[in-house]
């Protein structure tokens, strides 16, 4: 393993010395230091990207790419081996390009991401900008949990914006329209959205003022989230939520839909309806699989973006 380390290194004029040297820090800043006389076969898979890691290393590159380097591992070791990795790019302050489709990936790891559809940037920024001020449905639906509901715009009012849900239930929100400069005007068709840690379920008739009723048909557990089919005015909607905001299942009975916070407007982000056929396709039916590509820069490289 450690002939494979340093391989590359006479194509580039370095000295044995310095060769030798070079792999030794690599191998011991992946933790392998004392594997270097195994056969890559000896090693496990996340011992294998380790070493292709350190390889990169040997040359103290000032930019690493790197391409979705832990797609084929489990989840458990994926997990490790992100901190391992962000710990190692701080500590060298090397600038990191990673290409990955997944979402939690590019969160827990970047200081930006890029997220691209058909070889186009839909948004760029933070990650915590991307989450809570998604440019457009394609970024809502890409970035974390998003549930989606058709509305129309009715007007502004003391606290914010209103929107019309169905005949009986309309709800105040924070901003009209997102992403556009777009002029807002009564009876326009929106799209909003809001994150599944924004919802409370409670039973019908406690919902407040500020709440959306519907009936549970199914509920779906997963950990930490629920899916609930949810029958709204004659519409079957899916809705992502929070168990952590729930008192209750309220399977297969009257709900209503509320913001966590009674007392605010509901935490929509509302995107204008007609969107494009490629938009839609990508939002809702994911055919083009995007991609999100971060970088992780030293502070000293970051104001100069």
């Amino acid at each position: 393993m450690r002939d494979n380390k340093s391989r590359p290194a006479p194509h580039r004029k370095i000295d044995r010395a310095q060769i030798a040297r070079r792999v030794g820090e690599a191998l011991a800043m992946v933790q392998l230091d004392a594997y270097g006389s195994r056969m890559p076969t000896q090693l496990s898979g996340g011992q294998q990207q380790r070493v292709a890691l350190a390889r990169a290393l040997v040359f103290e590159p000032p930019v690493l790419l790197m391409d979705e380097p832990l797609g084929a591992l489990d989840k458990k070791l994926r997990e490790q081996l992100q901190i391992e990795i962000k710990t190692l790019q701080q500590g060298l302050g090397v600038t990191v390009i990673y290409v990955i489709h997944d979402q939690e990936e590019a969160l827990t790891m970047s200081d930006r991401i890029a997220v691209m559809s058909d070889g186009q940037i839909a948004q760029i920024g933070s990650p915590a900008s991307l989450y809570g001020e998604p440019a457009s449905p394609f970024v809502a639906d890409f970035i974390g949990k998003m549930n989606f509901l058709p509305v129309e715009y009715v007007g502004s009012v003391k606290l914010g914006h209103q929107i019309r849900v169905t005949e009986a239930s309309t709800l105040n929100v924070t901003r009209p329209l997102n992403g556009h400069a777009l002029e807002v005007s009564p009876g326009l068709s929106l799209q909003a959205a809001i994150r599944p840690e924004n919802i409370s379920l409670a039973a019908r008739g406690l919902g407040g003022p500020n709440a959306i009723a519907g009936t549970v048909n199914t509920s779906i557990y997963l950990g930490t989230h629920q899916i609930l089919l949810v029958d709204i005015d004659g519409r079957t909607a899916p809705l992502c939520i929070s168990r952590r905001r729930q008192t209750g299942t309220y399977r297969h009975s009257r709900a209503a839909m509320r913001s966590t916070s009674c007392s605010r407007p509901m935490p929509f982000i509302c995107f204008q309806a007609r969107a494009t056929a490629d938009e839609q396709s990508a939002c809702f039916s994911h055919q083009s699989r995007p991609r999100a590509t971060f970088w992780a820069a030293p502070l000293s490289h970051r104001n100069r973006r």
